[in-house]
């Protein structure tokens, strides 16, 4: 579900602590509690409610309407919606610092007085300590009901203004009371953090603008002419197509649509704190499209979300959202409609129709998977059905019917199937094509490159195109580009919609995506690596010794990898690790006293390995390689006949000498990183796999006794002494002795003394002799 605005950090510690117990507070609350003004509002929040209801979401509660003055239930949190007509709305918005004008309100010295404009802000509620109350202030109730289905309860005691529906400031709430933090007595003060005013209106006078029938699309003086008009010419016919069935008046004249382009992921990330390839704006009647070079485009699925949701307003099902953009966009991650529908057929990732119209199906399946399926099953509805029954679908009628009809299921499996026929071709040939390409590498060197999600300060528009450049330059060949993922968000459920963007991550889809496009031209391979939770490590270190715990596991791990295993596919990566350093899945078992319990649970874990990679190799033609640690993972590894690659990460602590000089100390690290290497390579060659060895030196005294850890005084020596070492060992094993690929550990972003990455220090010296040892 799209986020209205960001939860701030707050810099003082009191504050930090009171948006702790809100956190508190609202995650431990079973149901949220709504304040509605007037019909239309009260409306909305039924809709989500029941919603709510169906996708096993956190309870929303619709308080009566005369529930305002009081009542309700203390222990919930609540959410409050109203104009300035509304008694309580109006009350909290004044604490903050709203002063009202007749229908319209001023803050923080700005006016607001449109319908799409509203003032969104998150503080303790007054009447329920400890709990939060999430405020959304509008100027009409039509305009605010807009906004109603991202209604989001948050924690952090923070503010956003919105301006025609669009997102234009942020910052963050304090008690002003000096004397008393209580919150039933004390005013707000509002802090500004963020002001996208200028940016945008800056946009605004230099946008090219071209008007359509019914729409126009903007974008930068420099975005790419060509893009722009091809893009314009595919929203148009997406927009008619969904007029054609949407619109029960064909002579009524179109809703207006604006479409803003945006040529880079910052342009875009600075005007909106999102960057996606379409941004709805359903207030503002916008919607905002990535245009970027090398990088796909949304295919017109916002603008069909869009022209549908003004026709015929916020559907029952919100399945149907899904299946507009997905029935509509000439093509999905870069791929055309039923040639990605081909591929999900082919790798048996067809879904029953009861999955697909399922309220929390978004919460199990990769939406590469579910959207375009979503979108088929639409399709046959309007072929075999009519425009009349989809409208009244889209009312939430007749929608239990739709799981278990049968006819419409075989309709839709024929639909697959022929799409399967239609491009075997193609699908064998992208296969086998990859098969020989990988055959054909030469050895790969290059970097482990971290931190690429968008809280790294490698999301700048050239930071991590810079680092890359210096890498080839240097030698580089090869990437592998980690992150972390898990399947539960860390802040409380939203009420209402299912969750969008599943299975979370600390980057998303799209910034992969930037990552490889700024590495293209060489080998480019994605190590996704589930966690138990954001806050955790790696589930497939969490110690279970019944089968079910095992099942269950590799049940979600398999969801996870499926999901980026089509990611690697639509975005043409040409390997994916299926994880780092899981061992507890994969060791044999010792000192159980349950020997039978033991071997049973081994053959388990074995057994499911071989399932997940077997699924993992339907789902994409990239090659496939998993990363072992250091101590003895690699000779036990159940799998890797399955694979392509025999990886591990090298950091088995080297002991050295202490009290000698540096040329002795260097000495010994050839010969220990020599064994290592050899060794990997010599066990690679055994399973008729290339070796892959993942390996780096902290900048830290005696760093390589300890490589897996910034720990220890700074020592740009030492890391120049282990780098000098592995170039030394690489250059006297020699190419039949040593693993085909070698990644290094690691680009990172930031600049603090004492990390991993070697460009800019002195250690670089030795880079081109580690890069070119092929």
């Amino acid at each position: 579900m799209r986020a209205l605005f960001l939860c701030i950090v707050l810099s003082s510690a009191l504050a930090a602590q009171a948006s702790y117990a809100l956190q508190r507070g609202a995650q431990a609350a079973p149901a949220v509690e709504v304040y509605a003004e007037g019909k239309e509002l009260r409306a909305a929040v039924e809709r989500l409610a029941s919603l709510a209801r169906a996708s096993g979401a956190r309870e929303v509660r619709l308080a009566r309407a005369d529930a305002a003055s009081g009542g309700g239930d203390p222990r919930l949190p609540r959410i409050v919606l109203g104009t300035a007509t509304d008694p309580l709305a109006r009350a909290l918005a004044e604490r903050l610092g709203a002063v009202f004008q007749g229908r319209g309100f001023s803050f923080l010295g700005r006016e607001y007085a449109l319908p799409g404009d509203a003032l969104i802000a998150t503080f303790e509620d007054p009447e329920r300590a400890g709990l939060p109350l999430s405020l959304y202030v509008g100027v009409t109730p039509e305009g605010l009901a807009d906004f109603v289905h991202d209604l989001e309860l948050r924690s952090t005691s923070a503010f956003s203004t919105w301006r025609r529906g669009e997102l234009e400031r942020e910052g963050t709430l304090a008690l002003r009371a000096a004397a008393s933090r209580d919150a039933r007595a004390g005013q707000y003060e509002a802090q500004l953090s963020t002001d996208r005013q200028e940016r945008r209106r800056a946009r605004i006078e230099s946008d090219r603008r071209v008007e359509l029938r019914g729409f126009r699309i903007e974008g930068p003086a420099r975005i790419d002419e060509e893009r722009v008009s091809a893009y314009a010419a595919a929203a148009s016919r997406v927009r008619h197509q969904v007029l054609e069935w949407a619109a029960a008046d064909p002579s009524a004249a179109p809703p207006e649509l604006r479409i803003v382009a945006h040529d880079t992921p910052a342009e875009m990330r600075a005007l909106l704190e999102r960057v996606d390839l379409s941004i709805d704006r359903h207030a503002a009647r916008t919607v905002h499209v990535l245009l970027a070079p090398g990088l796909p485009d949304d295919g017109g699925a916002g603008v069909a979300r869009e022209t549908a949701r003004a026709v015929l307003g916020e559907p029952a099902l919100p399945w149907l959202l899904d299946a507009v953009g997905g029935l509509h966009a000439e093509q999905h991650w870069g791929r055309k409609g039923t040639e990605w529908l081909a591929w999900l057929h082919d790798a048996g990732l067809a879904l029953p129709i009861a999955e697909l119209v399922d309220p929390t199906a978004a919460q199990r399946y990769s939406p590469h998977r579910l959207r375009p399926q979503r979108g088929m099953l639409l399709g046959k509805l309007l072929a075999g059905r009519g425009a009349p029954y989809v409208r009244a679908l889209w009312r939430g009628e007749g929608a239990a019917e739709l799981a278990g009809d049968a006819a419409l299921q075989s309709a839709c499996d024929a639909l697959l199937a022929e799409s399967r026929e239609q491009h075997s071709a193609n699908i064998a040939a992208r296969r086998s094509t990859a098969r020989a390409l990988r055959e054909q590498w030469p050895a790969l060197r290059g970097f482990v490159a971290t931190g690429i999600g968008v809280q790294s300060a490698r999301y700048g528009e050239t930071a991590c195109a810079d680092d890359v450049r210096r890498a080839r330059e240097l030698g580089a060949n090869a990437f592998v580009f980690p992150f972390a993922c898990w399947d539960r968000r860390a802040d409380p459920a939203a009420p209402g919609q299912p969750e969008e963007t599943w299975p979370f991550s600390d980057a998303t889809d799209l910034e992969i995506a930037i990552e490889l496009e700024r590495a293209s031209g060489s080998v480019r391979w994605l190590a996704p690596q589930l966690l138990s939770s954001p806050n955790a490590g790696l589930a497939g270190e969490e110690v279970r010794t019944r089968p079910e715990q095992w099942d269950a596991y590799f049940d979600l791990s398999g969801r996870v990898l499926e999901h980026y295993a089509l990611l690697a596919e639509l975005l043409g990566a040409d390997g994916l690790f299926l994880g780092f350093e899981l061992a507890q899945s994969t060791r044999e078992p010792v000192g159980t006293r349950d020997l039978e319990n033991a071997l049973a649970v081994r053959e388990l874990r074995h057994a499911r390995w071989r399932e997940l990679a077997r699924a993992v190799r339907r789902s994409t033609s990239a090659a496939l390689a998993y990363g072992a640690r250091y101590d003895g993972e690699t000779a036990e590894f159940p799998v890797w006949d399955e694979l392509d690659a025999v990886g591990e990460l090298l950091f088995e602590p080297l002991a050295t000498t202490r009290g000698v000089d540096p040329d002795t100390t260097r000495d010994e690290l050839v010969v220990g990183l020599s064994t290592q290497l050899a060794e990997l390579a010599a066990h690679a060659r055994k399973v008729g796999k290339p070796a892959f060895a993942l390996a780096g030196c902290p900048a830290r005294e005696r760093g390589w006794e300890r490589r897996g850890a910034r720990v220890g005084p700074v020592a740009q020596d030492a890391q120049r002494l282990w780098y000098d070492a592995l170039a030394r060992a690489l250059a006297q094993l020699g190419p039949s002795d040593r693993p085909s690929g070698v990644f290094l550990w690691a680009l990172e972003p930031g600049s603090e003394p004492g990390r991993f990455d070697p460009l800019g220090t002195p250690s670089e010296a030795f880079l081109p002799d580690v890069l070119r040892s092929r």
